[in-house]
């Protein structure tokens, strides 16, 4: 969580000078630092959910669950890069144009700068609904005395 305020105060720093190719890669780099602790972090977080399934259900579903991980951020991934595509086509963004029009440019600029403000936002409040952390302990005891009962 505290990664994602990283980056929103990187991105309100670019806003002041977004044109800045130093100031736009020196706060890359921080926002990757920001980025960091959630792609650090989110398979450990599936790794609580097997020992909740597990806790809950009775069936210990580890290898359908990182699976699961995998996949989506590959698919999260995939589909991201080709919305950026489909918003850059529909703001008439060419490639190979010397200059772009207004309206890609500022599709570019909003894509850069204000959408990861709103996707840390929006996973900052994740975060805090986030409540298995809490609860981990607990479940960790029981299954172990049910481990130690022989039960599942």
């Amino acid at each position: 969580m505290f990664g994602m305020f990283l980056v929103i105060i990187a991105q309100l720093i670019l806003m002041t000078n977004p044109t800045s190719v130093f100031m736009v890669t020196a706060l890359a780099v921080v926002r990757g630092f920001g980025y960091g602790p959630l792609w650090g972090l989110v398979f450990a977080m599936l790794a609580d959910a097997c020992e909740f399934g597990q806790w809950k259900f009775h069936v210990r579903n580890d290898t359908f669950l990182f699976s699961a991980g995998s996949i989506g951020s590959k698919l999260g991934g995939g589909i991201a890069a080709g919305m950026v595509g489909v918003v850059l086509s529909v703001c008439g963004y060419v490639g190979t144009a010397a200059q772009q029009t207004q309206q890609s440019i500022d599709a570019i600029y909003w894509i850069y700068v204000f959408l990861p403000v709103a996707l840390a936002i929006v996973q900052i409040i994740f975060c805090l609904l986030y409540k298995l952390d809490k609860m981990l302990p607990a479940i960790t005891k029981e299954l172990e005395e049910r481990e130690a009962r022989g039960e599942i």
